[in-house]
């Protein structure tokens, strides 16, 4: 292959895990009767493009899942923080061990909590790309093209990790070297592959 010159990372499960035991946990405070797989298939569901793209606040997308899951709409901003557990702070110690002069960047279909939380965590990338914020979600060949073109990247010399296959298949049909990564624990085995560490 081509030396990597800029890496896309995707953030659940690759930069960070997905901590759905703490969602559960929070969500167990607010109500019993709801289970995660039900808060969980609420959330992922018709409203999840809209607010994920943007097009919806998060006062209005609460409001459909409290309704959704049958509790009180009075609970809704807590269903915020409950939801917002899921991204939780990790170790970035592969990050920092990055070779100097890789380009980084990340690519995320994201909320406004999951913004707020790895804003506080993550400084060391270029460029982070929101879905909430650009308006387009993976894997929308859109998504891929913003960064290339805006960041003026070569694909076959930039590298997108991501944990869902869908994803990766998007990007690669643009000619992006893909691989799937579905544990932070196993990005730095994948970065080496490519000569990324120093």
């Amino acid at each position: 292959f081509m030396a990597i010159e800029a890496v896309i990372f995707d953030v659940g499960n690759v930069l960070i895990e997905e901590r759905w035991d703490l969602v559960e946990k929070e969500l167990r405070k607010i109500t019993p009767d709801v289970t995660l797989s039900q808060f969980r298939a609420a959330v992922k569901g018709k409203h999840w493009k809209d607010y994920s793209e943007g097009r919806i606040q998060p006062a209005e997308f609460w409001d459909y899942i409290a309704a959704e899951i049958e509790i009180d709409k009075k609970y809704s901003n807590k269903l915020s923080s409950v939801f917002s557990r899921v991204w939780s702070p990790d170790d970035y110690s592969v990050l920092d061990s990055l070779k100097h002069g890789i380009k980084t960047y990340v690519l995320t279909n994201s909320t406004p909590e999951n913004e707020e939380v790895f804003e506080k965590i993550v400084i060391l990338l270029d460029k982070k790309y929101y879905s909430h914020r650009i308006g387009v979600s993976k894997p929308d060949p859109n998504a891929y093209l913003m960064i290339l073109s805006e960041q003026d990247l070569i694909p076959q010399k930039t590298l997108f990790v991501d944990d869902k296959q869908i994803n990766l298949e998007a990007a690669a049909k643009l000619g992006i070297v893909t691989e799937l990564c579905q544990s932070p624990q196993d990005l730095g085995a994948i970065l080496a592959k490519y000569d990324l560490l120093r």
